[in-house]
């Protein structure tokens, strides 16, 4: 479903049913990316995508969002379950994008769009309201793009 490529040339491909797969282009071998807490990652409808700091973000269909530090081999799970500033609008990602401040946005299928910021480490939501004039016209979000005038504005604020 995605595919990602990090600064050490190894290929990262989220696959349907069967997780995150990576290829590296040293030793030309594929390996799975195995973890208990992992599991649920083994769902349909994922996006994958890496962050400055080398982290690889995986968004799935059902279980939220998952953060997979490269060097050290540990996961980050991050769903509706949380509390506080750590907690998503809805557990199923569709897209998963990171801006030039580094901070992942998250699209999901009826929570709207959440944020993350890793200075701040908290998840700032934008969902639909009818109430609001500019807010999002759904909270059912399927695909982030920035162009080059949004990726200004984000650094001049």
């Amino acid at each position: 479903f995605d595919i990602a490529l990090d600064n050490t040339q190894r290929l990262w491909v989220a696959c349907s049913g069967e997780g995150i797969h990576f290829i590296d282009k040293k030793t030309k071998t594929a390996h799975v990316l195995h973890s208990n807490d992992a599991l649920k990652m083994n769902s349909y409808e994922k996006s994958i995508r890496l962050d400055k700091k080398g982290n690889l973000w995986i968004g799935t269909s059902g279980s939220g969002l998952y953060k997979y530090n490269i060097s050290n081999k540990q996961f980050t799970h991050f769903s509706t379950a949380e509390t506080g500033n750590n907690s998503l609008t809805n557990n199923r990602i569709t897209d998963v994008e990171t801006d030039s401040l580094d901070r992942i946005w998250i699209a999901t299928d009826g929570g709207g769009i959440s944020y993350f910021d890793l200075t701040a480490n908290k998840f700032l939501n934008l969902k639909s309201s009818k109430r609001k004039f500019k807010s999002l016209n759904s909270n059912a979000i399927y695909q982030i793009y920035f162009d080059l005038l949004i990726q200004k504005q984000l650094r001049s604020q």
